[in-house]
């Protein structure tokens, strides 16, 4: 399963996914890329952008674009947006080239990690109680393809990235 594969970390937003990546990558000297920034290079402009004048459904196709790259690979840790995993496509092509992890943490952790991050279009100008109502929504819709990860981590509560990177390393190396 791990040799020259890539390691995909999937999840919900503020789940780690690009903080643990990179210290992934680090540990395993590998290197590493997050599609939301090969996304926002690929459109010369962020995503708050391109959702705001594009639309998510355009976020979506360029999601697919990077990920048909990404998939073109080896040896890659990449870090994945929360919803990438929702289109078989992109869900094919990542299964087939490398290792999904899904990064799964209890909403509240979640919700702590996020509350005070405005760039994320999806909970763009929402209270609390409406980005918490949201992260249990998209859990949700999200839930069954997160589910055909190749290895599952789940959490409860907060940890260094370092220490998952580790655990990550131990589980790929048995």
């Amino acid at each position: 399963m791990f040799n020259e594969s890539n390691l995909y970390l999937i999840g919900m937003m503020g789940a780690g996914k690009s903080t643990v990546g990179k210290a992934l990558a680090d540990k395993l000297h590998r290197p590493y890329m997050d599609s939301d920034d090969e996304i926002e290079k690929l459109a010369q402009k962020s995503i708050s952008k391109i959702f705001k004048s594009d639309g998510e459904g355009f976020f979506r196709h360029l999601e697919g674009r990077v990920i048909r790259g990404l998939s073109a690979r080896t040896s890659l840790i990449a870090s994945l947006g929360g919803g990438a995993v929702m289109h078989e496509i992109n869900m094919t092509r990542l299964k087939v080239s490398g290792t999904l992890i899904w990064l799964d943490f209890p909403i509240d952790v979640l919700l702590d990690r996020i509350k005070n991050h405005n760039h994320r279009p999806l909970l763009a100008n929402s209270s609390n109680t409406g980005k918490t109502k949201l992260l249990h929504k998209l859990h949700k819709e999200r839930l069954t393809a997160y589910k055909q990860a190749h290895i599952h981590m789940a959490f409860k509560k907060e940890l260094p990235a370092s220490d998952i990177a580790d655990i990550i390393i131990h589980k790929i190396q048995k």
